[in-house]
C-alpha cells in the first residue's frame, strides 16, 4: 500500500547509524526489517509525493545494498 509521506520516524536514525560505513551481511540483515519499514518505505512515500507533484521525477529507484566487485 503506498502511502504519503509523513516524516521518518525516531527510529530512522538508529538504523542508518547502525548501518553507517560499510556493514556485515549479517548487520544488514539484522536490521533488513527496520530498515524496509523505518526508512525505505518512508523515502519510497516521498518520491511518489514529489513524482505526484513533478512528472520528470517519476523514475526513480530506492537504493538496495548489493555485491560491489
Amino acid at each position: 500500500m503506498i502511502r504519503q509521506f509523513t516524516g521518518w520516524p525516531d527510529q530512522a536514525l538508529d538504523i542508518l547509524l547502525r548501518l553507517d560505513g560499510e556493514p556485515s551481511n549479517v548487520v544488514r540483515e539484522e536490521h533488513r526489517n527496520d530498515r524496509e519499514r523505518l526508512v525505505r518505505r518512508p523515502m519510497i512515500a516521498l518520491l511518489n509525493d514529489v513524482a505526484d507533484a513533478n512528472s520528470a521525477y517519476a523514475d526513480y529507484s530506492v537504493w538496495s545494498y548489493g555485491k560491489h566487485t
